[in-house]
């Protein structure tokens, strides 16, 4: 689930014309985790384009609801970041137009949904501002549920001592 997610995301990031990410012209790359500071900061200071779009790796939840089906939920997470210019008298302009961007990545992944290239993706986003992040860059974190399944979350009595 992991690599078709970060391929998706990819794929967003070379086909919006916001970002229009290449392999010569970078400006999107993945992370395992949030928790990768020093791989975060290497990657962005690496990448000269105005919008750049960072994404997480899926991570989990697991539930039963107190209930007899557990289940685990996946979340996953991109970035989007920009560099505020010394000039600019208020960050107000850069989050704006970061919201553009990312409501155009949104409604483009609602439409994947509806017509059925992808299936995970929930429209129930959570995000925040993020910044500064190396080289003066601001931006938003979004997150988002991306897959639900049923999980095997048993006791076995032979795992156990007593």
């Amino acid at each position: 689930m992991e690599e078709q997610f970060v391929t998706y995301m990819r794929n967003l990031a070379i086909n919006c014309k916001d970002i229009l990410h290449t392999d010569q012209d970078k400006r999107f790359f993945h992370i395992r985790s949030i928790f990768e500071g020093d791989l975060i900061i290497t990657n962005i200071k690496s990448l000269t384009a105005d919008v750049i779009m960072v994404v997480e790796s899926p991570e989990g939840n697991l539930s039963d609801n107190d209930g007899d089906n557990p289940f685990e939920i996946k979340r996953a997470a991109f970035i989007l970041l920009k560099k505020l210019k010394t000039s600019d008298l208020s960050h107000e302009p850069l989050y704006d137009g970061l919201m553009k961007v990312a409501k155009k990545i949104i409604g483009r992944m609602r439409k994947d949904r509806r017509d059925n290239v992808i299936h995970h993706f929930k429209v129930d986003i959570d995000y925040s501002k993020i910044g500064p992040i190396a080289e003066n860059r601001y931006g938003y974190r979004f997150e988002f549920e991306w897959g639900m399944s049923t999980s095997a979350i048993v006791f076995n009595e032979n795992d156990w001592l007593n």
